[in-house]
């Protein structure tokens, strides 16, 4: 027989370094927007094709991705943390709306964040942005006027705001 009475069931928080909210270490609350928090460092992992924590960064700014993407992102310097193998296979319009949803999911206060489904949506329309433009043809993908140096655009002070 199960005897529920030795049961020990933990209610404490538990989340790996670099994915929980910032916002539980001031309030020691979990929210829905926590979970956004942490999808939006699952996002920048797809951006920047690293771990949410590097240690081994030589620059101290380095080390928390979500903290390095937001400085960049807010500097206009977002081809920092750009996987290099993305350059040339996405187009302008699909990466801005990427990084904006991505960063957007990091904001320090909770409220501030997007809901799930705005993540979802905004993740939709990077994706229509993507294949809007694109032939299937990875040669002319490649070619593409559309496809231009990152580094160009995120230092030329341009806005990243990509409209829904």
């Amino acid at each position: 027989m199960n005897d529920l009475s030795n049961t020990y069931i933990s209610t404490a928080v538990k989340g790996s370094i670099g994915y929980l909210d910032p916002e539980y270490y001031r309030l020691q609350k979990i929210t829905e927007k926590s979970d956004v928090y942490s999808f939006g460092v699952v996002l920048c992992e797809v951006l920047c094709a690293r771990a949410p924590i590097d240690r081994a960064a030589e620059d101290h700014m380095q080390i928390s991705l979500a903290e390095w993407a937001q400085h960049c992102y807010n500097n206009g310097t977002l081809d920092q943390v750009i996987d290099t193998r993305l350059q040339g296979k996405i187009k302008l319009a699909s990466l801005l709306k990427f990084g904006e949803v991505a960063i957007s999911c990091l904001a320090s206060e909770g409220i501030k964040r997007p809901t799930m489904s705005e993540v979802v949506y905004g993740l939709e329309l990077a994706l229509k942005l993507q294949g809007s433009e694109m032939n299937g043809n990875d040669e002319n993908h490649a070619n593409d006027s559309s496809t231009i140096d990152y580094h160009v655009l995120f230092t030329s002070g341009e806005s990243m705001n990509v409209g829904r």
